[in-house]
């Protein structure tokens, strides 16, 4: 097909074809309305002896710990000159934080409907990771004040409640980096769009009771389409 490499898998014929951008390389496989994106970044990888004590971040939390540390090219979107965003490396412990969510429940599939609600709105601005970094402050605050929170709790309840976070990190214009609370991840959105984004949320938390509307707002128009056929 066009000269693109293929293969066949269980009768079926995927096309391979690659794209790049920044830093990374990605392998975009095909089939029909099929597709996958395997995104391939270069990185450096560090043990957790020479983690970055000291310098404004937190220890790696002895239950997290995994023997490696790495750090990933990365635009810093709020940087000054140009070197800050074409040249800067960005601290990668994602070994690390799968850990945090252990023992938390229905909290991982929470974080999915959040994922789901910001794809789903165009919500490009608010990084994915984001949202992630507002659970591991929960998950954090929990175990010492309410060890026991994530299992009593529904995920409709835990949706509401970190919906409701959300909300008051976009009012407060602050996701501080959990890692390093310094750093803050949303320091780079302009006012209209949190504004923008809040008043999403604000009107979902205000209609949280109609499975309708939410719906509406976690599904993209051609799954809500799909949606009402069950209705």
């Amino acid at each position: 097909m066009n000269g693109q490499p293929s293969c066949i898998v269980d009768g079926m014929k995927y096309t391979i074809r690659t794209s790049s951008g920044g830093p990374a390389w990605t392998i975009i496989i095909e089939a029909g309305l099929f597709r996958l994106d395997v995104d391939l970044v270069p990185a450096l990888k560090f043990p957790e002896s020479r983690w970055l004590e000291g310098r404004n971040y937190r220890k790696i939390p002895q239950e997290c710990r995994r023997g490696y540390w790495m750090v990933v090219p990365e635009p810093h979107m709020a940087g000054q000159m140009d070197q800050d965003t074409q040249r800067s490396w960005h601290i990668c412990l994602q070994s690390q934080e799968d850990q945090l969510f252990n023992n938390t429940y229905l909290l991982r599939k929470t974080f999915q409907l959040l994922e789901k609600l910001r794809d789903a709105q165009g919500m490009d601005k608010l990084a994915p990771y984001y949202i992630k970094t507002l659970f591991f402050w929960e998950i954090d605050d929990k175990k010492n004040t309410d060890p026991t929170f994530w299992q009593r709790k529904n995920i409709a309840t835990l949706f509401e409640y970190m919906l409701n976070k959300l909300y008051e990190a976009l009012d407060n214009g602050s996701i501080q980096y959990f890692w390093n609370k310094k750093n803050n991840l949303i320091g780079h959105l302009n006012s209209c769009t949190k504004n923008e984004y809040k008043g999403k949320f604000m009107y979902l938390l205000e209609n949280i009771r109609d499975y309708k509307l939410v719906a509406k707002y976690l599904l993209t128009s051609v799954e809500y389409e799909e949606y009402q056929q069950f209705l």
